[in-house]
């Protein structure tokens, strides 16, 4: 079966693109968080010819689609009534758990920030293997070059994590990017090599030298709690200013 046919079945039988409150994918499955689980038609979907499994955990109707699901999840989201889901009816039925609203969060964060870093793993691993087999010095322009490369996505991974982190908050991720890069910046570095514990705001209020490279869990937050003192001055200052303000 065509990925496009796969796609339009699949689409059906989780009760139409209204119903579809959420979609995201990992390496093998396809992540729909539904509007409606009771639409979903299972069964039918575990028996299309291309469909290795279903399971609903976590708040999620996963589909088990394999090595072709960016394919099959680039064409869902193609789909133009899948546009319409934005305007689906008010999420029914009981209401999801906290540790699977956040375990859905940290899902739908991490997972688009996974081609880089598998990219980057990959570069790295053939680094090795060249130097290990001697057609690499270690050390020269060539490995070094390939060795920033790999590195650079893991290094500056808050980067990457502020975009999507934003995305899942709905906020604006230029801002978020800045924040990412406030983190990263040269004096907190200087700091952690200076023995210090951190930067005093106000009284015993500080922010930590930490070196937060690599990190995940404080730009997720950081994000967060932006999303909301973002929205908070969006209505609060002058509609002039605003205009000026979302132009850049």
């Amino acid at each position: 079966m065509k990925n496009e046919e796969l796609a339009k079945l699949i689409l059906e039988n989780v009760g139409g693109a209204k119903n579809i409150k959420n979609l995201t994918h990992c390496v093998t499955r396809l992540r729909f968080t539904l509007y409606d689980d009771k639409k979903a038609n299972k069964k039918t979907i575990e028996n299309l010819d291309g469909v290795l499994g279903v399971q609903e955990q976590g708040g999620q109707f996963q589909v088990i689609v394999g090595s072709k699901v960016n394919k099959v999840y680039q064409e869902l989201i193609g789909n133009p009534q899948l546009a319409l889901s934005e305007d689906g009816p008010k999420e029914t039925g009981k209401k999801k758990s906290v540790i699977s609203n956040i375990l859905e969060t940290i899902s739908s964060i991490l997972i688009p920030s996974l081609p880089p870093v598998i990219g980057g793993g990959m570069i790295k691993g053939f680094l090795f293997m060249f130097w290990e087999f001697g057609w690499i010095e270690w050390g020269s322009d060539i490995f070094n070059l390939l060795n920033i490369i790999s590195d650079g996505m893991f290094y500056f991974y808050p980067f990457l994590l502020a975009v999507s982190a934003a995305k899942r908050f709905k906020t604006n991720p230029y801002m978020a990017l800045a924040i990412a890069g406030s983190m990263m910046h040269p004096t907190i570095y200087e700091g952690i090599n200076a023995g210090l514990k951190s930067l005093k705001v106000i009284g015993s209020i500080g922010v930590p030298y930490l070196d937060y490279n690599s990190s995940v869990i404080p730009i997720i937050l950081s994000v967060w709690v932006m999303s909301y003192v973002y929205r908070f001055f969006e209505k609060k200052i002058p509609d002039i200013v605003s205009v000026i303000y979302h132009q850049c």
